[in-house]
């Protein structure tokens, strides 16, 4: 598994924003991250969660995807399938806390997202999000996850999966004492 660093993403973030003439004010209004933290995350001075970086993508409109489109095949016009070897696949970790984000779609030019995340006990988001313009598919793989959709609380098993409109108000948080796995599946419209 190839693990991309908080620097690496922070400088491809900056990088993207900069070439789509988005100010760092504007991205802040969006997300609800102060300036200071932005630009901070973009110089490799600190290190985000994983929720600060998807917000980060939504407010300059990147998928996700994009940030690991280095190590993506880009052969995204083929018709031949394209396998990713787990050994193989870019990853994320969100600093302190050891949470994990694997990317296992290959294809950038899809509309579908799909990711495996493990969350360790404690983990939870910073504050509530959306995805505006996606659907989202969530299935548990293993442990629990407890999840805030506009103010109504559902706790997910294993097994349990969950559809939603991204544009939804939401958090998460697994306040089991054990890691949860999850596959995150977004489809953009």
């Amino acid at each position: 598994m190839e693990e991309y660093s908080q620097v690496e993403i922070g400088k491809k973030i900056r990088d993207m924003r900069l070439n789509k003439n988005i100010s760092i004010n504007k991205v802040s209004k969006i997300t609800g991250l102060t300036p200071s933290f932005i630009s901070q995350f973009e110089r490799g001075l600190t290190s985000a969660s994983i929720d600060s970086i998807i917000k980060l993508a939504d407010a300059i409109d990147v998928k996700l995807t994009m940030l690991f489109s280095d190590n993506v095949n880009q052969e995204s016009q083929s018709k031949n399938p394209v396998i990713i070897r787990k050994s193989e696949r870019p990853s994320l970790s969100s600093g302190s806390t050891n949470n994990m984000l694997e990317y296992l779609l290959t294809h950038p030019d899809s509309k579908l997202e799909v990711y495996l995340s493990k969350l360790n006990p404690g983990a939870s988001t910073s504050s509530k999000f959306s995805n505006n313009g996606v659907d989202e598919f969530l299935l548990i793989l293993e442990g629990k996850l407890e999840i805030e959709v506009e103010n109504v609380n559902y706790v997910l098993s294993e097994g349990d999966t969950m559809t939603m409109d991204g544009s939804l108000s939401k958090s998460w948080e697994n306040s089991s004492d054990s890691v949860t796995t999850i596959l995150w599946i977004y489809n953009r419209a």
